[in-house]
């Protein structure tokens, strides 16, 4: 097994305008989706993801633990980010199946 950077995910019920309050917190609003893989809600941790994104990039697996379930290989699909502060406001990962060719 590879090794993969490790990012730490809590799901949420917070949408629409009111994810404003979870970026105050240092959090970014995320989804999780793939193929036969219901989409999640999810946030994580900005300086966490920071780490995470310039360490892995948009094309390495990374495993997402979600509410302290098994990993998930993901990889970073797309990332939102605020043109003013330079910062992600939303995060998209694509759950990628490795069993599948």
């Amino acid at each position: 097994m590879a090794d993969r950077a490790v990012l730490d995910a809590n799901s949420r019920t917070i949408i629409g305008k009111k994810v404003k309050n979870l970026r105050r917190q240092g959090r970014i609003p995320a989804t999780v989706y793939g193929h036969a893989v219901t989409p999640a809600s999810i946030d994580i941790d900005a300086r966490a993801f920071r780490t995470v994104h310039s360490k892995a990039g948009d094309n390495q697996l990374i495993d997402l633990i979600v509410d302290g379930s098994a990993a998930r290989p993901v990889l970073i699909h797309t990332t939102q980010v605020d043109p003013r502060r330079n910062t992600a406001i939303h995060v998209e990962f694509y759950q990628a199946n490795l069993s599948e060719n």
